[in-house]
């Protein structure tokens, strides 16, 4: 008995225009007359699938106390679906069960063996017990197991034999056997196996519009990742959600062909024992899950140490920068804050959470992170996303200057080629930085945001900007807290 699957019809839909120019003479000029048709064309698609058996199984003459094999039937399968086809197994009826009968007298059957048994050979099975083994394109038969029942005669929740992602398949062998006891009657023992040929889907392409959290991008396969990266419009702003606290942030793929969180990273660090994994944090799979050990500050609660070497964060709590530049070098800026609520571009101007370096990379105590230009791979990003780097592709650097925001980010002179660091499509805001004591320094005067990469012993790279300046290169002591942005891995 042979099912088979079918697919729904493709049909695919081409416009053929038809292009003709006339040229007319009128009063020794000539006027181009011109008309365009368009003709829809279409094309069926009718996917098959074949299936053929060589024959039927029979053991002939089994003797009482002894075991022996039926004779090998091939089985071939071929489709014209390109990505492959499954074949599988089962036996018996939903009026039936999975037992080889007598058929003059029910009483007397030989029990299939268990669906995982896996035997080498059928003598150390039970006795007046059946099963199956294959082998595919010689490669060895499989061990004897029982084939499970096909409860709803459908067919499809059978062993699958083979899983192939070609279209053909030529080269699988199937056979049966029994082991028999010394009083089992004489007669003819039957049954019924089900194959189930099925021609693989062809799977949808994934788009941006298929993901929920920033977390999917650690998952997906490196094809799905390119059809989610094309079908992202340059500069638009998606969203996403941070499965660890369900945030939602702003992405956007920018110039620099790069994804990119367009907004601040404000997840507040969890206290919780391992809460941290490679599954929702930038932590490498081989690494233990992590529980931060972070002084956390929140409004008035908990002081914030100035740690060079443990996590701290802040969070400033729903605050955004309101579009005013601030020269007040120093001190507590609070004229230059508003609720994001009242904030044209809502949550891209959020100030975020400030973290110290130890806290955006991650880490309990990296004291012996102490070379210089070294990049630390791992941070406080969703899984799937990193803190960018020193120099590269996936650097402030390089996104810098292929937006052109300053013509050499390497001189401290020079004025911002144009307003957008802080606009659409990238918003870096001027958050400014904590440091500590009710100390929020330089909120709408200038923006620095964290790198992956140290600098000596107790200093990171960052990226930052004021009014006239930008740059990736300026460096900051680890015991501030700075900004976070996250680039796509």
């Amino acid at each position: 008995m042979v099912g088979v699957k079918r697919y729904k019809k493709s049909l695919i839909s081409l416009a053929v225009v038809g292009l003709a120019v006339f040229g007319v003479a009128t009063g020794g000029a000539t006027r181009s007359l011109g008309f365009q048709i368009e003709q829809v064309v279409t094309f069926n698609f009718q996917p098959t699938i074949n299936l053929t058996i060589s024959g039927d199984l029979t053991i002939g003459s089994l003797s009482p106390a002894s075991y022996k094999d039926s004779n090998e039937i091939s089985i071939n399968l071929m489709t014209n679906v390109q990505n492959g086809l499954y074949l599988s197994a089962t036996t018996g009826t939903s009026s039936t069960d999975d037992r080889l009968t007598n058929q003059s007298n029910s009483n007397y059957y030989f029990s299939s063996l268990s669906t995982s048994a896996n035997l080498p050979s059928m003598s150390s099975a039970d006795s007046d017990t059946w099963g199956y083994a294959y082998n595919l394109d010689n490669t060895g038969w499989s061990g004897y197991s029982g084939l499970p029942l096909d409860a709803d005669d459908s067919g499809e929740t059978g062993a699958v034999l083979i899983d192939i992602d070609h279209p053909t398949m030529d080269g699988l062998l199937f056979k049966i056997a029994a082991k028999a006891s010394t009083n089992q009657p004489a007669g003819n023992y039957t049954n019924i196996i089900n194959f189930y040929a099925v021609s693989k889907l062809i799977p949808e392409s994934k788009t941006i519009y298929d993901l929920e959290y920033m977390q999917d991008f650690a998952t997906l396969s490196e094809e799905d990742r390119a059809t989610v990266e094309t079908s992202m419009e340059l500069n638009y702003q998606y969203t996403l959600k941070d499965s660890r606290d369900n945030k939602e942030y702003y992405i956007a793929k920018l110039q620099d062909g790069n994804i990119w969180m367009t907004q601040n990273l404000d997840h507040n660090i969890v206290a919780t024992s391992n809460f941290y994994t490679s599954a929702n944090t930038d932590i490498p799979a081989s690494s233990s899950p992590l529980t931060m050990s972070a002084a956390t500050r929140v409004a008035s609660d908990t002081i914030w140490n100035g740690s060079v070497y443990l996590p701290e964060s802040y969070d400033p709590g729903e605050l955004c920068w309101n579009g005013t530049i601030d020269h007040n070098w120093g001190g507590v800026v609070t004229d230059v804050t508003a609720s994001c609520a009242n904030v044209g571009v809502g949550d891209h101007y959020s100030l975020g959470n400030y973290y110290n370096w130890n806290a955006a990379v991650a880490m309990n105590n990296s004291s012996s992170y102490t070379t210089d230009l070294y990049d630390v791979d791992q941070s406080i990003c969703p899984a799937g996303w990193r803190l960018p780097q020193y120099s590269g592709n996936k650097s402030f650097q390089n996104l810098v200057s292929v937006l052109q925001l300053k013509s050499d980010i390497y001189d401290g002179s020079g004025v911002l080629s144009n307003g957008n660091i802080q606009n659409s499509p990238v918003y870096f805001v001027y958050a400014g930085s904590w440091r500590g004591n009710s100390n929020n320094f330089y909120i709408g005067s200038l923006g620095t945001y964290w790198t992956s990469v140290t600098r000596n012993n107790v200093d990171s790279s960052v990226l930052y900007f004021e009014d006239n300046d930008v740059g990736p290169l300026y460096t900051n002591n680890r015991s501030a807290g700075n900004s976070v942005r996250c680039v796509a891995r």
